[in-house]
């Protein structure tokens, strides 16, 4: 939830903050120094992603560095992630086991 879209370079995306949800979220360095790392992604995937990012400049949302991948300029919710999750497994016919 806390990736930018200047995260993104050259085929990987770099995962350098969370964010803690005790009340109010902050975004903060991960727990452990292991979870500083880059992630490979395939080129689809980055051009997906910055097809994403037209997406939210068309839609009127500025771009600026600290524009997240998923919400925009606000990350996205943990309850909406789990909403479309449900949702999504409901089109396909699947029950989910949490």
């Amino acid at each position: 939830m806390a990736l930018y879209f200047k995260d993104i370079s050259n085929g990987y995306i770099k995962v350098s903050k969370t964010i803690e949800s005790h009340g109010k979220r902050n975004l903060t360095t991960p727990k452990t120094l292991s979870s500083n790392r880059l992630v490979a992604i395939d080129k689809k995937l980055e051009k997906d992603l910055l097809k994403l990012k037209a997406i939210y400049i068309n839609k009127g949302i500025e771009y600026n560095d600290n524009l997240f991948i998923f919400g925009g300029n606000k990350p996205i919710y943990p309850s909406t992630i789990n909403r479309r999750k449900l949702e999504a497994c409901k089109k396909s016919n699947r029950n989910l086991i949490n």
